[in-house]
């Protein structure tokens, strides 16, 4: 029996979440999306999620203050969070928090999408097919 796999994608550049959302949804992940840390925060206070994509760079609520309110509030979800940056820096300011990878804006969608089954502990959501990765 498949299992329904949640993902939150937080991420305020609108054609980058659009992409990432749609290509999850086409291989059968339920998808959330939050256009800054505000929306992520009140999500994740809503129900857990298997796999968190998470912008770290957004006006307003930054993903940097959306770790720190799962380090406080839902610490067993941080082992979910993809950090998606553009930053040089952001590896040394998050090296500490037990996230489960990191990758560089800009990224290879395909290369986002196998972290997030890996993430997602393997799970395949219904009507999934599997993608050879050589």
């Amino acid at each position: 029996m498949s299992q329904e796999v949640r993902v939150l994608v937080c991420e305020d550049d609108r054609a980058i979440r659009t992409l990432v959302e749609l290509l999850l949804r086409r291989r059968g992940y339920t998808v959330d999306v939050a256009v800054d840390g505000e929306a992520a925060i009140t999500a994740l206070a809503g129900r857990p999620y298997d796999v968190i994509v998470l912008d770290l760079l957004m006006p307003g609520t930054t993903g940097y203050e959306v770790l720190d309110y799962l380090r406080q509030n839902h610490p067993q979800q941080l082992s979910r969070v993809i950090i998606t940056t553009a930053s040089q820096n952001a590896f040394r300011e998050v090296f500490p928090i037990a996230i489960a990878s990191m990758i560089r804006k800009p990224f290879d969608i395909y290369e986002l999408e196998e972290l997030v089954r890996r993430v997602a502990g393997g799970l395949h959501p219904p009507g999934s097919t599997t993608t050879a990765f050589v």
